[in-house]
This record gives C-alpha cells, structure tokens and sequence, in this order.
C-alpha cells in the first residue's frame, strides 16, 4: 500500500466516478455484496494473507458477481529457479500460482473458475520479459515492435501449460440457505 502510488493515480485519473483509498486487501471497507465485478492485477501474489483477500473479495460481490484477476505464475519450461527466486525477493513476491493452486484457492473462497489463459509464454517473451525487468531496459520504445512479436512467438512456440503470468475469470458461487455452496 503506497500513499504515494494513490496521489500519482489522484493526479493522472481523477474525476466523478473514480474515487481511491488505502486498504489492505484481507479487510475491505465496503458493504458485502457491494460490487458486479472484482478486478485484481498481479496483486493476489503480493498480499500478507491470498486467502483472506480471496474471501474479501467474494464478501463484496454480489450473487453471481465476477472476478477478473492476473496472478504471477513464472511457470512453464524457460522459467529458471534463479530467475524465480530474484523476481520474488526485488518484487516482494510472497507466492507464485500455476492453473490447480489458484483453482483450489477460488474454489475455497467461495468462487468458481470459468476461463483462464497463461501469458507470456514463449521463450522470446520470457527472455524480454526478463531483460526488462532485471536491467530496466527502456521497452515501451519498442512495444510497437515487442508486441505483436511477442504475441506471434507465443501462439507459434508458447506453452499452454504455463507462462509468467496466469489470468482468469471467476464467478461468485450461489450460496444455499444454509450458506454451503451450491
């Protein structure tokens, strides 16, 4: 949590209907049910507790409310252990999901997996990834370039069974009267 990160938001995104605020993830301070949609970015990996974000985050969806999330995974063959661990410690990193761990956190906390997608799955995309992460190397001069290279060596060469990052999309399950899931 960045009181600083919230005033740069503040100055490039303010307006109406956009209102930030400082909270722990573990601990919401919205109403439940108070939300259609959840949306979480490569965040789920950082909080002190995954397990108690997750339940937050069911607590404010309404019924049949929808979470769309990315989670750090650094799965898949061109993902060394060195590689890993450096990312964990300069990215405060508490835990990395592959596809049945966060099935089995979202199935305990109340949702149900409907879609998910590794990213950045090929070797040419791991290898950039990795420059630019470890040497800050200046590539939003080349997105126009790194992109859709990026997105062609994945669907030629990627795996499919794991990537550097894993998105999905879940659904709130419907409850019972007796609060068991459905």
């Amino acid at each position: 949590m960045s009181e600083r990160e919230i005033a740069t938001a503040q100055r490039h995104h303010s307006g109406t209907h956009c209102t930030y605020l400082l909270s722990p993830a573990e601990t919401l301070p919205f109403p439940a049910e108070s939300f259609d949609k959840v949306i979480s970015v490569c965040a789920l990996e950082h909080f002190l507790s995954d397990t108690a974000a997750l339940t937050e985050m069911v607590r404010v969806l309404k019924p049949n409310g929808i979470l769309a999330m990315s989670v750090d995974s650094m799965s898949g063959p061109f993902v060394t252990e060195s590689y890993r661990k450096w990312h964990a410690q300069e990215h405060f990193v508490r835990n990395y999901y592959d596809l049945d761990s966060i099935r089995t956190k979202l199935q305990d906390a109340g949702f149900q997996l409907q879609e998910h997608r590794y990213l950045l799955t090929s070797r040419f995309t791991c290898w950039a990834f990795r420059v630019n992460r470890r040497y800050r190397f200046p590539v939003a001069f080349f997105i126009p370039v790194l992109y859709p290279l990026s997105r062609i060596c994945d669907a030629l060469n990627g795996s499919h069974d794991g990537g550097l990052i894993l998105a999905l999309k879940a659904k709130k399950c419907e409850r019972d009267t007796v609060g068991a899931v459905a």
